[in-house]
């Protein structure tokens, strides 16, 4: 079974949306998965956060030893060119 590629863009724009819906910033990676509607087990877009952090986009936080997501003030800005990105309804 193949599964579809998830655009970078939508990636962040789920982590953006996750900060926002949190009000604070950094995000575990199953609320991540949650914004985009997607199972918790997704190997595919695990590494894709990986390559984001490389990228700059993202980084890695931890907070009381949970790994957190945080979108970067350079992954605001692709989020900003891309334009909007259509989501699945919130969590």
């Amino acid at each position: 079974m193949r599964t579809i590629p998830i655009p970078d863009e939508k990636v962040l724009a789920a982590v953006d949306r996750a900060e926002r819906h949190r009000d604070r910033t950094g995000v575990p990676v199953w609320l991540v998965f949650a914004h985009l509607g997607i199972p918790r087990r997704s190997r595919r877009v695990r590494a894709q956060l990986g390559g984001l952090v490389e990228r700059g986009d993202l980084r890695r936080a931890r907070v009381h030893g949970i790994e957190l997501w945080v979108l970067t003030s350079k992954g605001r800005r692709r989020i900003a060119r891309s334009g909007e990105q259509e989501l699945p309804e919130s969590p």
